[in-house]
């Protein structure tokens, strides 16, 4: 596929990592956390 291969040419050219489905998880519970806190 087109953009598949163009997404690892340019994830290799960033030289980043894929991001931790871990650390998606992380944000998601902090941004729960602000609304239930401060309603934002």
């Amino acid at each position: 596929m087109v953009l598949e291969s163009s997404r690892l040419s340019g994830r290799s050219r960033l030289q980043q990592p894929v991001v931790d489905p871990a650390f998606i998880a992380d944000c998601c519970l902090l941004i729960a956390k602000c609304r239930s806190l401060n309603d934002c």
